[in-house]
């Protein structure tokens, strides 16, 4: 039961998190004189690293499949989908099924991740405290699945 409830926190943590991502987004991109709460000057916003380029389809999917794409969109949306899922996967089925699905599903998204964490800092030359608090939050449920998957499989 515990793990459950773990889970779930998480989970709804990284969803909400993702959730804010997205208010900034869409908040920024209606007023110019927006200022989230995450920007603390110029070296650290989230502001400028969750509205540019790298912030909608990773960075590449607009050059892939035009920026009018429908798979073009805030990777805040993608965060909100994938952590919603991960929530419902840890409920269903048994934990020898699911476990291995969301762990390979966390570790795709943690490779999306170094990735970002590089555009952010060599890149842009920025840090976001939203992105910072969402890798960590994922971190968690990488070490939290693993480490229930070598529980459930007896290792």
């Amino acid at each position: 039961m515990t793990f459950l409830l773990v889970h779930a926190f998480l989970c709804a943590s990284a969803t909400a998190v993702s959730s804010y991502a997205l208010y900034v987004e869409h908040s920024n991109a209606r007023d110019d004189d927006y200022e989230a709460m995450c920007d603390l000057g110029p070296q650290m916003s989230c502001s400028s690293v969750l509205t540019s380029r790298y912030g909608r389809g990773f960075g590449v999917l607009g050059d892939l499949l035009g920026d009018e794409h429908p798979l073009n969109v805030n990777n805040a949306v993608y965060g909100i989908l994938f952590y919603a899922c991960i929530a419902l996967l840890g409920f269903l089925g048994s934990k020898r099924v699911m476990l291995p699905v969301i762990i390979a599903g966390e570790l795709v998204g943690a490779a999306d991740f170094i990735y970002l964490a590089y555009i952010m800092a060599y890149v842009l030359n920025d840090t976001c405290l939203v992105c910072i608090a969402l890798y960590s939050l994922h971190f968690l449920l990488i070490v939290l699945h693993v480490y229930q998957y070598c529980n459930t499989m007896n290792y």
